[in-house]
């Protein structure tokens, strides 16, 4: 947005606003469109995430990965990476 980008400013706020809703949102449904829309194929869990969202939208990414829609692709303390499902 602030270097010479090849998108709009309201593309790159409204993906930061699909990007805050991913996280924040404790409703799978929502996130699965999301995911979807953009054709997510990682999701990073790490401080900053935990930091800064609410762990009842944090705790959807493992009900995702209870209902088949992600996986672990890797783990240690400070970070867990989702895979999407396909």
């Amino acid at each position: 947005k602030q270097q010479r980008s090849i998108l709009s400013a309201e593309v790159i706020d409204r993906r930061a606003a699909d990007t805050n809703e991913l996280y924040s949102t404790p409703y799978v449904d929502n996130a699965m469109r999301l995911i979807r829309r953009y054709n997510v194929r990682y999701i990073m869990a790490g401080y900053p995430e935990k930091l800064y969202y609410s762990p009842e939208g944090m705790a959807k990414f493992e009900q995702m990965v209870s209902q088949g829609f992600l996986r672990v692709a890797y783990a240690n303390d400070s970070v867990t990476i989702y895979e999407v499902v396909r």
